[in-house]
């Protein structure tokens, strides 16, 4: 998700319940799967819904069950609305974990490079980045809600995969 669609997601779009559950928005009928949340505003200016990996539901559930938890999934303490910016939060993170020259953006491009080394069709990475088709072939190619999920856990789980395969090679070789 874009920095705006993450710090703009609203908790009535975050279905982690066992039934979709459908939403209008903007005159469109949305439904929304379980596992998976609504992004009200894209880049493009329309909604799109997109998959959440195990790892992030495992992350939000007790957060969506506090009663003070607000409209927004991150909210400003302060106002009680949506944070508007996390570039202070960001930049202290970064440095408290001994990490330069990262911008939020370049986590797009790090789910996009790990998801092309986990094998993930472009077409569904393009999906869920919230990219258009940039060929006629690209704008008859749809993803199914199945690959969305599957990129997402692939994804999800690529450090431990990593780990896993460094771990074996090792034993491997010792």
């Amino acid at each position: 998700m874009r920095r705006g669609e993450i710090l703009s997601l609203r908790w009535e779009y975050v279905n982690l319940g066992h039934t979709p559950r459908t939403f209008v928005v903007k005159g469109e009928s949305w439904e929304v799967a379980p596992g998976w949340l609504l992004i009200e505003k894209s880049k493009s200016g329309r909604p799109r819904c997109l998959p959440m990996s195990g790892r992030v539901r495992e992350v939000l559930h007790p957060l969506s069950q506090d009663e003070t938890r607000g409209e927004f999934v991150f909210r400003n303490p302060r106002t009680g609305g949506g944070i508007g910016d996390i570039k202070t939060g960001f930049t202290s993170a970064c440095r408290d974990a001994g990490i330069d020259n990262l911008t939020f953006h370049d986590l797009r491009h790090t789910w996009a490079t790990r998801a092309a080394e986990c094998g993930v069709p472009e077409s569904v990475a393009r999906d869920i980045l919230g990219h258009s088709a940039k060929t006629m072939t690209g704008s008859y190619t749809h993803t199914s809600p199945q690959a969305m999920e599957r990129a997402m856990e692939l994804v999800a789980d690529y450090s431990r995969e990593k780990l896993f395969s460094l771990t074996a090679k090792s034993r491997q070789a010792g």
